[in-house]
């Protein structure tokens, strides 16, 4: 583990969720990049959030275990949306209208225009890519191409 994600791993420890955060959430992410960003993303954005990043964690991990959570990053990034500030809403895009932005539906089943069905997950911290859940692998995507997608679901 490098030194960027730490405080993470060292948090998980010690409330005894390492194992099975590692176990449930590693096999989503097809690429140690992958894998690195959303570690970091949990670091910067979740851990901040104390205890409620902590029951989220275990909440999801355990939905996971029983067969409920078939997404666990996307359906920790939903628990965790009601825990964070109302002002740290994802970056939208304006529309061609000219009406302001709009928002990619959280867990939305999209059809991208290269073909690809999956689930939106999320932003990355930049807004420049969005995790997108394909068959319970997480991919990073750019930022066009989820805007560009089709809502199926």
């Amino acid at each position: 583990m490098k030194d960027g994600t730490k405080p993470l791993q060292e948090a998980l420890k010690r409330a005894g969720l390492w194992r099975d955060f590692y176990r449930v959430f590693r096999p989503g992410f097809a690429h140690q990049g992958l894998w690195r960003a959303y570690l970091d993303r949990l670091e910067r954005e979740a851990l901040p959030l104390g205890e409620g990043f902590l029951l989220a964690l275990d909440r999801t991990l355990k939905g996971a275990s029983l067969g409920a959570v078939r997404y666990p990053a996307a359906y920790l990034d939903r628990l965790l949306q009601d825990l964070a500030p109302s002002e740290a809403s994802p970056p939208g895009r304006a529309s061609p209208e000219g009406g302001g932005e709009v928002e990619v539906p959280k867990d939305a089943l999209l059809l991208l225009p290269d073909g690809r069905r999956g689930y939106f997950a999320g932003w990355t911290g930049g807004g420049a890519k969005a995790f997108f859940e394909v068959d319970g692998v997480a991919y990073l995507v750019e930022r066009e191409l989820v805007l560009a997608a089709r809502v199926v679901g």
